[in-house]
């Protein structure tokens, strides 16, 4: 099935990234395998895949601005008017992995009895506080309920990494390679 949906990715995508047929793709794919599940209240630990569009005019007025127009998050943090988490497409692919894995090695997995539901068990501090999850920071956005264009999706657990790899991150105002050189810079500077 990983293949499919690997396959069903990297049709819908452009170079820049996701598009609105990737969120659709995506959607139709989970429908067919029975795992498709709106995050309606998100979840610490959750994966989501969605569509988003900033509306705080501060934010959008700071020069050299660019954010994720598609972002996949593991939600860390959620209140009443939206959530925090780390957005994995900030991230090249090879650190992008680096921390993926180091996620699902040092943090456990909240099992439900659905798959769709499986989470990790995460919260900004206890991310902070680890070594091997040093690349987060630079990684780690506020997503505001009324800046979503469309509903997030929650990723089965059995797609995390087919999904993580996948190139579907689309930035606005800056190309991705500026993405991860801004993002390494941060990085190196232990920010």
């Amino acid at each position: 099935m990983s293949k499919n949906l690997k396959r069903i990715l990297k049709e819908s995508q452009t170079p820049a990234g996701g598009t609105d047929r990737t969120y659709q793709e995506f959607m139709k794919f989970l429908s067919k395998d029975k795992s498709l599940v709106f995050a309606n209240r998100p979840l610490p630990g959750q994966m989501l895949f969605f569509k988003y569009n900033p509306t705080n005019e501060k934010f959008l007025s700071i020069r050299n601005t660019y954010y994720d127009i598609f972002p996949l998050i593991f939600v860390c943090e959620v209140d009443k008017w939206g959530f925090e988490g780390i957005n994995m497409h900030y991230l090249d692919p090879e650190k992008r992995e680096f921390l993926f894995d180091a996620m699902l090695k040092q943090l456990p997995t909240l099992t439900s009895s659905k798959e769709t539901h499986d989470r990790l068990l995460l919260d900004y501090n206890k991310v902070r506080n680890m070594r091997r999850l040093k690349f987060f920071k630079p990684c780690y956005k506020r997503y505001l309920l009324i800046g979503l264009e469309k509903r997030p999706i929650v990723v089965p657990s059995q797609y995390w990494k087919t999904v993580a790899m996948e190139e579907l991150g689309f930035f606005m105002h800056k190309k991705k390679p500026s993405v991860y050189t801004a993002t390494n810079k941060i990085i190196a500077k232990g920010k």
